[in-house]
């Protein structure tokens, strides 16, 4: 006869099983995020922050995502700012291969403001590495994620 208390341990584990489970199996497609040109680093005093996005092994078209559901989020620790997670400035995109590697590609805007909101908690006169993550998904409700990023963010002077 097992006692209640090993019940409680019992379930807690299967239930954190599920849900780690839940949270890789719920990404369904593998894109790529990455930075080119004068966006390879995040300056706090720039009016915009841009990155691109292309699926992994032609997982999903870059055409069928829905623009309303990508959000860019902070993976580092302690929390970078008074926002977890922001969404991109541009509704619509263009269709580009951007980084010359014969696989199309879509670029993400996101405002000074969210930027700044994401990273609020960063100051001194030095970068600071940070580890992003973008996602979202396809108009058929399929989740992707485009990978984490790691980039250095420049504070304001």
């Amino acid at each position: 006869m097992t006692s209640f208390k090993t019940r409680i341990v019992a379930l807690g584990f299967i239930l954190a099983l599920s849900l780690a489970w839940t949270a890789r199996g719920e990404c369904q497609l593998q894109g790529r995020a990455f930075e080119i040109g004068s966006y390879t680093s995040i300056h706090l005093e720039a009016s915009k922050w841009c990155v691109e996005l292309e699926a992994v092994n032609n997982s999903f078209n870059v055409t069928d995502i829905d623009v309303n559901t990508v959000k860019l989020f902070s993976n580092t620790y302690p929390v970078t700012g008074d926002v977890t997670e922001i969404y991109p400035m541009n509704k619509t995109f263009v269709v580009a291969d951007r980084d010359n590697n014969g696989i199309q590609d879509v670029e993400f805007c996101f405002s000074n403001a969210d930027i700044n909101a994401l990273f609020s908690r960063l100051h001194g006169n030095n970068a600071h590495l940070v580890h992003l993550g973008l996602n979202g998904k396809t108009i058929q409700g399929a989740l992707w994620y485009g990978g984490s990023i790691d980039i250095n963010v420049y504070p304001k002077n």
